[in-house]
């Protein structure tokens, strides 16, 4: 078994505390003017690995381009889990064993988050934590 993490700016960070209880929406971080930050806490799931053993930690944060679409993202909070849990959930430990298919899960999240919020509002998606064991 083989853990692996990335983005190790993510285990202490302020925007954690937030989980805890207030909102999971950080102000303008890093991007674009105007650009809001909003967290999605660890997702856990079961990957479709034959033998059924293996999981996924992840935890995002969202880059999206305005205060309304992050208001927008939260609200639909339930519809954006629900399709990050089947496409996680639809991986196996070789599509995401490589620095390219976390790339490529970075773009395909993206995808489902703009089906999710109906148009181009997600700018981009920052891998803070994942576990693969």
């Amino acid at each position: 078994e083989q853990a692996v993490e990335a983005g190790g700016h993510g285990e202490a960070k302020p925007a954690d505390a937030k989980a805890e209880g207030g909102k999971d929406e950080k102000k303008g971080e890093g991007a674009a003017g105007g650009a809001e930050m909003v967290s999605i806490p660890p997702l856990l799931v079961n990957l479709a690995d034959p033998h059924g053993r293996r999981y996924l930690t992840l935890a995002l944060d969202i880059a999206v381009k305005d205060k309304k679409a992050s208001e927008l993202l939260n609200k639909n909070m339930a519809k954006v889990k629900d399709a990050l849990l089947l496409l996680l959930s639809s991986k196996t430990y070789d599509d995401l064993a490589s620095i390219e298919s976390k790339i490529l899960l970075k773009k395909e999240i993206v995808e489902r988050l703009t089906l999710v919020l109906g148009e181009q509002k997600v700018l981009r998606v920052y891998i803070t934590e994942i576990v693969i064991q």
